[in-house]
């Protein structure tokens, strides 16, 4: 069934279609319309909204201070690593001398 208080079942509600075809295009219609809607969501997230009602400049700066150092891996606890491109008895004897 149709999801109740969609805008898909309003549609349907409101206007007499009376094909099957009729159905499924206004479907697909609806259906890349929720997925255009989603899109859009993804690339805006919901903290920028309350961004562009207008921050102070200062705190603009602080934010993009704190952004930047999140955005820093954490420091790699190992400091020599065995080449990809190593042959396999190199490997192994590195793993051997670890144990």
């Amino acid at each position: 069934g149709l999801r109740r208080g969609s805008d898909f079942a309003k549609v349907v509600g409101i206007e007499e279609i009376k094909t099957l075809d009729t159905f499924f295009e206004k479907a697909q219609k609806y259906i890349a319309y929720e997925e255009k809607q989603l899109a859009a969501d993804v690339r805006r997230p919901k903290g920028q909204e309350k961004d562009e009602v207008g921050p102070s400049r200062r705190g603009n700066e602080r934010r993009k201070e704190k952004e930047i150092r999140e955005s820093k891996p954490p420091p790699s606890k190992f400091t020599g690593y065995t080449p990809l491109n190593a042959p396999r008895e190199r490997i192994l004897a590195e793993v051997s001398s670890a144990d």
